[in-house]
Parts: structure tokens; sequence; C-alpha cells
């Protein structure tokens, strides 16, 4: 190679250590030590100058001039990469001066090392070329001169050079390739696969194979990038090539079958195939980008982090767990970092701008999973940044080449940004720039695939801006989403499509919501339908079981409990076929666990209406299901639990049902502190008021009438302030504050106002058409009829005559009643009702006993009876107030009985009516207790005669004397004074049934028989004088 030294002895081994020092840069080169290559060739190449060497310094200044351009790729700053290759292409520039004066080749043979110097420059400028019509025009003078100039270094055999110029020609045709459009892309692609392929054939020829060059898988790469950009049948390269041996091209091949990996899978149809390779893809990007980056082929690198980005966002779309949609964004993300970072080092612009722009739409997804405000507010300051930077590079692009993809992009972020905003004029104006933006990118993008992700950002704008109230948005968007849907299916994207109905369905959905009726249920329901069918028909598993889930919501939300639980348990059927094929385990489990939940809380909403307990099982299990996947639901359905458990044993058991209020109270309280929502709120206040209402119904129990009252009244206040917030079924508070106001009415007709009953009759009829539990109507029901039972009741026994008609009205009631509380299972006011039923017919009982006559012994003892027959089922039923009442009714009944009785005992048989009204105003008897009737005794014999003096009326009574206490023929054994003429003087006031019991002593004084009758003079409480007589004793007096 070198020619024969000569000189003295200094020059031979100056010369000497010059080929030892390029011998070693070969051999370093030949390795792919770049670095310690340019080193030794900048060594050799001063000593071969100072000797005058000119064909060896040229030799030497070439390989250094490549050495430095290669060293160049591996830079991760832009200016470290513009500077070797200005220093790369000043050194060759020198070799070109080097040529033109080397007057010992021919002429033709010194332009052409001219024409290769230059083609060589040229090359190396298109890598830094930022203008894009002067890029574009110096790659294609490259790859016309270069080729002309390859075609002499081939006439002159010189393989290495025209290897190492291909090689640069390729590299500047790859980086320039996305820059054309069409035919000329394909041509350059095809020209950058020629020039590889050319290049390794002359490096074998020359016997200098370079493999740190990675020719062969350039070469591939350029062949698949003509495959993608040809959109053709995918290459199969399994048999391109042998497994590379250099780690750098190992990479790049893990890169190329990526790339085919990754276009292959957004194609395929069947989504199990289509997971499979999107996840292989996203493997092998990983290792491919992690790769290149440690070998240090930094260009590549930034399109290998570019490919990692894509296959994240595909792995992002074709999942539904937020969780792993987060992490697949998060990785995302990081991957554009650093396809940014090396992009701008290497002066990538193009994949510059395609990372920026994929920056806002990668955010913009990000923005909407983030639950951390924090972050949220960082990743929106960071999507703005991007998205200006990204404006800025597409402006520098004469050309429209990016202009759709990044309209697009801005538009996806600035919706985002509006979800996340909270200003509501604020978020309505990012949503029209968001609408104006999308309509712009839809103009200038005709890829339909690009085009129906436009179109779905879009009806998603449009249906946000319908949230906002803007009219006819939702219209819009449903018409935007069909288009989507449209381009989906012409692309044959069934993801996109399954998507896009999905979003149909939830438009329709919302149209129903606001209108409150029409047509947009059964549109909505269709669209979910829909999605199942694509979702089914590419055997998406997942997909098909978020539809149903979508179905059971909306089945939810119409009401239709039997069936939402029936999608529910379908979609937990797809779910569970996931499982059994063994994908994805961990986040399949923890979205059956929350279907379950979902199938348990729509049996509860099912049973809502008729059992209680049942219900708050369901709902119990189902907010325990939800504790790890949401923990405020998960509360909130525990305190509907403990609500429906208090409902189930509400009224009957009113202190146990206060004890699970509070409960419930005091979870909803805890929830509230951690954020809880509307319908928590209303919840708790609806419990607040059950809270009241059953205190007053546990204080009416107790006989605190006026108390009860109070808390009825605070009841309704509170209830009525759960009316105005409630939304659900449990939440009809409407129903409960009329009950409650019907329960203070009801109070207040017993307490005396009686027209009040007929208000609450009318309170409690109006709530029986918005509770919604069958007890509550029923109950609603019973207290209807009770109200009017209790009215004419009391119309019965406060009328001083009997009114058979008002007996019967109030008995038909009080049976309608007690019909209602036994379907509510309310058994304590079935048995109040018994009660009150029983206390009727005792107070009918002594209605007829005032003119009963000789029947009035059997009516005293069917009115004590019935008396006995109420107090029993009041003391079972807890109602101790209406207890003590009919324990006096039966105490008073009792002394009636026995004053009855005294009275045929003193006045004999047959007590007259006037008898008993002369009673009420204090009545004082006499009674003779001994000697009996007929009692014989004998003259001289000492008599005790034993009176009992007793007020038998209902007011004190005054007795002046005993008249006829010593009847003639007998004398009086005691104080003289206190008898006159027979007549014994007392002068006492007697209370009502107050008694004097009188000894008399007397002695018979002759032989007689003496009908001894005393008769009492007394003076009423209305200063009558009355007297009272008892039936005669017959006293027999015998000879002594």
């Amino acid at each position: 190679m070198m020619r024969g030294a000569r000189g003295d002895n200094r020059t031979k081994r100056s010369l000497e250590k010059a080929e030892k020092l390029f011998g070693r840069g070969v051999e370093a080169e030949g390795r792919g030590d770049v670095r310690e290559a340019g080193k030794r060739f900048k060594e050799a190449s001063d000593i071969y100058a100072s000797l005058g060497e000119r064909g060896a310094f040229v030799n030497s200044e070439l390989l250094r001039g490549h050495c430095i351009a290669f060293q160049a790729l591996s830079e991760r700053a832009a200016d470290r990469f513009r500077g070797l290759i200005e220093e790369a292409i000043e050194v060759i520039n020198e070799v070109r001066k080097g040529y033109i004066k080397d007057y010992t080749l021919r002429g033709v043979e010194r332009d052409v090392w001219i024409s290769y110097s230059v083609n060589f420059i040229n090359a190396l400028r298109v890598l830094l070329e930022e203008n894009l019509p002067a890029k574009k025009d110096s790659c294609m003078k490259v790859i016309k001169e270069g080729e002309t100039c390859v075609e002499w270094l081939e006439r002159l055999e010189e393989s290495e050079k025209a290897g190492l110029l291909l090689f640069w020609i390729g590299i500047a045709c790859v980086r320039s390739a996305s820059w054309f459009r069409g035919e000329e892309a394909l041509n350059v692609l095809r020209k950058a696969a020629e020039s590889f392929s050319k290049a390794g054939r002359f490096f074998e020829a020359a016997r200098r194979p370079r493999h740190y060059l990675c020719l062969e898988m350039m070469r591939e790469l350029c062949d698949v990038m003509l495959a993608l950009e040809e959109r053709g049948a995918p290459l199969q390269l399994k048999g391109l090539t042998a497994e590379p041996r250099e780690e750098r091209c190992r990479m790049i091949h893990k890169y190329n079958l990526t790339l085919l990996e990754l276009y292959s899978a957004v194609r395929e149809r069947f989504f199990a195939e289509r997971q499979r390779r999107t996840y292989d893809a996203l493997s092998n990007a990983r290792e491919a980008a992690k790769g290149l980056e440690e070998v240090g082929d930094c260009g590549l690198a930034a399109d290998a982090y570019f490919l990692l980005s894509k296959a994240c966002y595909e792995a992002f779309k074709i999942t539904l767990s937020n969780r792993r949609k987060r992490e697949r964004l998060e990785e995302c993300y990081e991957a554009l970092k650093k396809a940014y970072m090396y992009a701008r080092a290497q002066m990538k612009s193009d994949v510059n701008i395609k990372v920026l722009i994929m920056m806002a739409r990668v955010i913009s997804e990000y923005i909407k999973l983030v639950e951390n405000d924090a972050l949220k507010i960082r990743l929106i300051r960071d999507g703005a940044s991007y998205s200006r930077e990204a404006l800025d590079e597409v402006r520098k692009v004469p050309e429209e080449a990016f202009i759709g993809e990044f309209y697009g992009s801005v538009a996806s972020y600035l919706a985002a940004a509006a979800e996340a905003e909270v200003d509501e004029g604020r978020r309505r104006e990012l949503l029209e720039k968001a609408v104006e933006y999308g309509e712009v990118a839809l103009e200038y993008e005709e890829e339909r695939l690009r085009r129906g992700d436009y179109l779905y950002c879009l009806a998603e704008t449009y249906y946000m801006l319908g949230k906002c109230g803007q009219a006819g948005a939702f219209e819009k968007a449903g018409e935007v989403a069909k288009k989507a849907r449209e381009s989906f299916i012409s692309a044959e994207d069934l993801v996109g499509a399954a998507g896009s109905f999905i979003l149909s369905g939830n438009i329709q959905r919302e149209i129903w919501r606001r209108e409150k009726g029409g047509e947009g249920y059964l549109r909505a329901r269709q669209e979910y339908l829909e999605a199942v069918r694509v979702a089914s028909s590419m055997d998406w598993k997942e997909m098909e079981g978020e539809a149903l889930v979508k179905l059971a919501e909306l089945e939810d939300e119409k009401g239709n409990y039997a069936q939402a639980s029936e999608y529910y348990i379908q979609a937990l059927e797809r779910f569970n076929k996931i499982m059994i094929e063994g994908r994805e385990e961990e986040d399949i489990k923890e979205r059956m666990k929350s279907v379950e939940a979902r199938i348990s809380i729509e049996k509860g909403k099912e049973l809502l209406k008729s059992r209680l307990s049942e219900a708050a099982s369901y709902f119990r299990k189902g907010g325990e299901l939800l504790l790890k996947e949401n923990k405020h639901e998960a509360m909130f359905y525990q305190s509907l639990s403990e609500f429906l458990e208090a409902e189930d044993v509400s009224m009957d058991k009113p202190r146990e049902a206060l004890e699970r209020l509070k409960t419930a109270s005091e979870r909803l309280k805890a929830l509230r502190e951690m954020g809880g929502d509307k319908k928590a709120e209303a919840l708790l206040r609806l419990c607040r008021g059950k809270e009241h209402l059953e205190e007053g119904l546990a204080l009416y129990a107790e006989g605190a009438y006026s108390p009860a009252l109070v808390k009825f009244s605070m009841a309704a206040k509170a209830l009525g302030e759960a009316a105005k917030l409630g939304e659900g079924d449990w939440e009809k508070a409407n129903g409960y504050v009329l009950f409650a106001q019907g329960l203070e009415r009801f109070i207040r007709g017993q307490l005396g106002a009686h027209d009040e009953f007929l208000e609450a009759a009318s309170l409690f009829n109006e709530s029986t058409k918005i509770l919604v539990t069958d007890k509550m109507k029923n109950a609603a029901f019973g207290f209807t009829d009770l109200c009017y039972g209790w009215r004419k009741f009391l119309e019965y026994i406060e009328g001083e005559e009997e009114k058979e008609d008002s007996y019967i009205e109030a008995r038909m009631h009080l049976e309608r009643s007690l019909k209602f509380f036994v379907e509510a299972g309310l058994s304590n006011y079935a048995k109040y009702v018994e009660g009150l039923g029983y206390l009727l017919d005792g107070e009918r009982y002594i209605k007829k006993l005032e003119s009963a006559g000789e029947a009035a012994e059997k009516y005293y003892a069917l009115a004590e009876e019935s008396y006995n027959k109420a107090k029993e089922k009041f003391s079972d039923a807890g109602y101790i107030g209406l207890e003590r009442e009919v324990e006096e009714k039966i105490q008073k009944l009792r002394e009636q009985e026995a004053r009855r009785r005294y009275l045929e005992a003193v006045l004999g048989e047959g007590v007259s009516r006037e008898d008993m009204e002369n009673l009420r105003d204090g009545f004082v008897v006499v009674r003779v207790n001994e000697p009996a009737d007929r009692s014989l005794f004998k003259v001289g014999d000492r008599i005790t005669v034993k009176i009992e003096l007793t007020n038998i009326g209902d007011a004190n009574a005054i007795i002046e004397r005993l008249e006829n206490a010593v009847p003639q023929g007998f004398k009086f054994m005691g104080k003289a004074e206190t008898v006159k003429d027979g007549d014994m003087v007392i002068r006492r006031e007697l209370a009502s049934w107050e008694k004097i019991s009188l000894e008399i002593k007397i002695v018979a004084e002759k032989e007689q028989e003496v009908e001894y009758q005393p008769m009492v003079i007394f003076r009423d409480n209305k200063n009558r004088k009355r007297y009272f007589k008892p039936n005669p004793i017959r006293i027999l007096i015998g000879e002594g």
C-alpha cells in the first residue's frame, strides 16, 4: 500500500511508525472502535504530511473522516453531533484539496477522486441540513452524482472507497426519506437499500468487510420501510439473514422485526392475535431501544424509542384497565422523552416533529387517567410546551406533511385540558378551540386510520361541549361518532370501531338523560349491542365484557335491575373466560370482583321494594367487593345497607332502627370528610331525618305525645333537605317528608284536634305515590285508614248517644289498617290496631252498659274482657302510653263494677238510671252488717249493731245524722249525748267512696219483732238535702 521509503534512516523510521499507526487504525476501525481508529489515523496522517507522503496522507485522512462521521452517530448532544460532522467534512475537504494538488494522478482519475470527496462531503452535509427543500435537493444530488462516482470507482477497482461512499449515501437517504412523498419516497428508500447492499459487496471485494456498519441490517431496514410505505403485504424477515454477531446489528434487526410486527398487529382482525403481536412488539421495542442506546447508535435509538412509544400507545388502545392504561401511557411518555432527546441530538427533525406531535396526544390521554392533581397540572403545562414547540417545528416545514397530525394531536390535548379545567367559561373556550383544531386536522388528513382517530376525538369534544350546555352539541357528536366508526371499519380497525360504538352509546345515553325520555335509551342500547357484536366478531372478550357492563349500566339507569343484573352476569362470564386462558390474571380478577359487586348491587336494587333485609345483604356484599377498587362507593353501599337494615325494623322496633341509622350516619360523615358526593350527602340527610322519625315513633309508643310531635316536625324538615338532593329510588325522600308530616298531624288528632286526622290521612295517601318500598307503601296505607279509624273511634266514644254507624266505620277502617300493617310486616302495628279494635269494643260495651238493666253484669264482663285484650295487645306491641290508658279504664270499670255490686247489695237489684245520676253529686248509703236478717235475741240481751256508711258518689257528701239508729224498745249503751230520740248525730264530710264504720250497742227491753231500718240524712255536693235507708232487717226478741 505504501511506496518504499527513501532517504535517511530517520525518514525510514518515521514511515514505519506511520504505517504501524495506520495499521492499528485500520484494525480498530475494522472492529468498530472508530474513536481509537480516528486517533491512530490522525497520528499517521501527521507523519505522512510531514514526510510529504501525499497519497498515504489522503488515504489516512479519508478513513479518519469516516471514523469521525460515524462517531457523530453516537453523540447525545446536537452541538457535538454537528461539530463532529463538520470536522469530518473539513477532513474530507482536505482530502479533496489533496487530490486537487496531486498531479501524479491522471486527469480522469484525479477528477474521480475530487468528485468522490465532494460526494462524500455532500452526503454528510445532508445530515446537517435543516432547510427542507435544500435537504431534499442535496439528497437527490448525492444519489445522482454519487451513482456516477461509484461507477468510476468500480472501474478503478477502488472497492473500499466505493463502499464507504455508498454507506454514507445510504445514511443520507434513510435520514431524508420521510421528507419525500409518494413515489419519490419509495425511490429514495430503494436507493438507500441498494447503497447498503452494494457497499457490503464492495467491502467484501476489497477483503475489508465492516461488520460494525451492519450493512445487511440497514438494507433490511430500508426494505421494511419500503414495505410499510407501500402498505403492501408485510415482509417475512426470518429468512433474510442469520442472527447477527454484533450487538448493534442484532438490535437493528430487532428494531426491523418490531416495525413489521407492530404494523401487522395493528391490522390483525382477531383480538387475541392482535394482542399477542402488540405485546411481542412492545417487548421487542423495549429491547431494541435499550440495546441501541447501550451500543451508542443514538440516531437509530431515536427511531427505536419512538417505535417503543407507538407500541406502548397501541397497547394502551387495546387495554381497558385504567391501571394498565396509566402504566402504558407512562412508559410511552418516558419513551417519547428519550426519542425527543436523541432526535434533537442527531438533528433528526422528522422524528423530532413526530415525537412532539405524539407527545401532545399521549399527554391528553394521560391527563384523563391521572388522579394526582399536581401531576395533572404538570402534564397540562408540559402538553402546552410541547404543542408550542411542535407548532414551531411544523412551521419550518414548507410542505403540509405534518399539519393534519399536528392539529389532530393538539385538538386531543385541548379537549383533555378542558376536562381538567374547573372554570366553566375557560372549559368551554378550550373545547371550542379543540373543535376548530379537529376540523382543520380532518381537512389535511387523508389516511383512513388517522381520520378515524381524529373523528373520534372530535366526537368526544362535541360530547363534552354538550355536557357544558351547548345546544345541538350532542346531536353533532352523534353524527361525528358515526363517521369515525365508518372510517375505522373502512380501515379494518375493529378496535376503533368497537370504541366508537361505545362512544355513540354514551352520547345517546346522555341525550336520553337530558330529554328524560325519547328514543335515546333504545339508540344507546343498540349502539352498545353493536359494540358487543364487533368485539365478539374479533374475539375481544374484555371489550365484549365492558360493552355488556355499559348495557347493564344503561338498564340500571332505566330501572330494569333484573336485566342489568343479567348483563353483568354475562360480562362476568366473558371475564372468566379470559381468566381460564390465563391472560392478565390480576387485572381481570379485580374487574371480575367489581362486576360481582355490581351484580350484588343490582340484586339489592331489585329486592329493594319487597325484601329489605335481603336487599341490605346484597348491598353489603357489593360494598365489601368494591372496597379495593372504589372505597368511596364501597362505603356508600355499606351505609345504604345499614340504612335498609334500619328500614327493615323501622317503626316496629324504632330504638333498634335508630341505632342502625346512627351507625350509617357515622360512616357517611366519614365519607363526607373523604370527599363524598351528592348521592352520599343525600343519604346522610335521609338517615338524619329518619333518626328523628324513629325517635318520634319511640316517644309516641311510650305515650310522650308532645315530644313525639316535636320530633316528627324535625324529621319533616331534615327529610325535606334530603329530598332536594335525592336522585335514586331509595333517595325519594319526598315520600318520607309527607309521611313525617302525616305523623305530626296524626298526633295532633289524638291530642284533641280531630280534624287533623283527615289532613294526616291525605298526607299519608300522597306519600304512597312516592315511597318506594312495599313496606313503607303499605305502612302509609295502614296509617291512612288508621287516621280515619281513630277519628270515627273518638267520634263514637265521645258521643252522648251510641252511633252505630260510627262504630261500623271505625271497625272497617281498623280492619283495613290491620291488613296493610300485616302486609308491611309491622307486627307491632298490627297488634296496636288489634288493641284499638278491642278498645273500641270495650267502649261499645260500656255504652250498652248504661242502658243494660238486668244485662249489666254481662256487659261489664264483656267490657272488662275487651279492655284486657286491648291492654295485652298494646303491651305486646310496646305501646306503653296506650297500655297505661287502658289500665286506667280497667281500674275505673272495676270500680264501677264494685260500685254496682255494692249498690245492688245495698239498694237491691235493678238500680235505676236516676240512682246512677244521683251518684255524680255524692251519695251516702247505709249498710247493716250485723246483726243478720231474722236474728233471734232474748229480752235483756246486749246486741251489737255494726253499720257501714259509704259515700258511693263521685263527689263529696256531708252526713248530718243517722235516724232510727236505736229503734223503740231498745236502750242505747253509750254516751247519751250522741243519740237523741233514737237518732245518732254524726256531722262528717265523706269523700268519694270513703266509709265510716259504726258499732252501736243496744239492749232489748221487751219482747217484740222489729224491722230495723236506719236512715242516713246527708247533703250532696250541691248542698241538697238527701237521704237513704236500706232494706229493713228483722230482729226477733223473745222472752228472757
